[in-house]
């Protein structure tokens, strides 16, 4: 997980964005301009920002930014597709520019390369369990728990949202890929596999009728 920041002054683009990153685990701060962007910067790890923004540009925002905090990654996320709006984007301190429209996956890959590059690995610790997406490695009491990929990708589904309910079919969308023979009962066997190596079934409930969750932190005791 990551503190990323969103500066982006189009409404429905702005929280596009920020329900893609909070899905994906991250924490987001989003706002409509470059200024109060820079309000937030000492606290986030990333920042995602557009170019044509009211008041301060993008570009500023960048040139700025790199002075209060060189190492910041920054990730430009612009309409602006032209080869001379990419030089002046790099020109300005950009890390990487993504053009719209833009693909969810890649935009995710590339922000998890950039905080791979900047040493801010994404670790989750959840009750007695430490996840390392970027590893994908599972750990309780400093014991590694040797996990499939699907079990590991199953596990990471739910700990990001802990308390969120997942029906089958919404687990096996994200985690068995199209060309997949497996059917959606696969799900059950998986996550009865990933309670057993987990040594301790209660971290992932079992929600009747709907699916499954991992559990809330507001049940952590």
């Amino acid at each position: 997980m990551a503190h990323i920041l969103v500066i982006e002054d189009d409404p429905p683009s702005r929280e596009v964005i920020t329900e893609v990153l909070e899905f994906d685990g991250h924490q987001v701060v989003a706002t409509r301009t470059a200024e109060e962007g820079l309000r937030h910067l000492p606290q986030v790890d990333l920042v995602v920002v557009d170019v044509m923004l009211p008041g301060m540009s993008g570009m500023d925002f960048t040139e700025t930014a790199r002075r209060l905090k060189p190492d910041i990654p920054i990730l430009m996320l612009t309409s602006l597709a032209h080869q001379g709006d990419r030089i002046a984007g790099f020109k300005s301190g950009i890390d990487d520019y993504l053009t719209k429209p833009y693909d969810v996956t890649e935009l995710l890959l590339r922000i998890k390369a950039l905080l791979r590059r900047s040493g801010r690995s994404e670790v989750m610790q959840r009750g007695p369990y430490q996840i390392d997406v970027s590893e994908r490695s599972v750990y309780h009491q400093n014991k590694a728990i040797e996990l499939s990929r699907l079990e590991f990708d199953l596990l990471i589904t739910l700990a990001r949202s802990p308390g969120k309910a997942f029906s089958r079919e919404e687990l096996f969308e994200k985690v068995w890929s199209e060309e997949s023979d497996a059917l959606v009962r696969s799900v059950d066997v998986k996550i009865a596999d990933l309670r057993r190596k987990m040594g301790d079934a209660s971290w992932i409930q079992t929600v009747w009728g709907v699916g499954y969750r991992f559990k809330p932190d507001r049940d952590r005791s």
